[in-house]
């Protein structure tokens, strides 16, 4: 996969803080397209996403999402699901955000580099009417943040502590 966004997780796969090292391992892109049939009604996913995929999905040290991109998302959506809410748009959950208390996704329908939204509570805080999400707590750090400018961000912070 020819990669336009991301070049900073190929210069940068590895995180080493003298405890322990993390290696970014991604999804095959056969692997990517059954996640864009199970997550994006078949639609390919933006480029950003699928670069993310790529280079880092399965295994990361910059997202803290326990076991990966796909089981940290599916976990979060069964939990909604059990709490019979539902997104009415395609998303993507990217991270845990905070210790449990939100997640960082993008909707999968905003062009090749969504905007990554941050909720500033688990499920339980979300205010829904219909069984749809009708507002989300956002934390404001995050607004108008472009997925591969948030994911440039952690990467070069984590490098930066790592070179310290």
């Amino acid at each position: 996969m020819n990669i336009k966004y991301l070049n900073i997780i190929r210069q940068h796969p590895t995180f080493n803080n003298g405890l322990f090292t993390d290696t970014c391992q991604g999804f095959s892109e056969a692997e990517i397209r059954r996640l864009e049939i199970k997550y994006n009604n078949g639609n390919a996913f933006p480029l950003v996403v699928k670069e993310f995929l790529y280079l880092a999905g399965k295994e990361n040290y910059f997202f803290d999402a326990n076991g990966g991109a796909e089981h940290f998302h599916d976990s979060v959506l069964s939990e909604m699901s059990r709490m019979r809410l539902t997104f009415n748009r395609p998303i993507l959950i990217t991270s845990n955000y905070g210790v449990g208390n939100g997640f960082e996704f993008v909707y999968l329908d905003e062009g090749d580099d969504p905007i990554v939204k941050v909720t500033s509570g688990g499920p339980s805080n979300f205010q829904w009417a219909n069984s749809n999400i009708v507002d989300l707590p956002w934390d404001d750090e995050y607004t108008n943040v472009r997925l591969s400018e948030c994911i440039k961000c952690y990467v070069s912070t984590m490098q930066e502590k790592n070179s310290k």
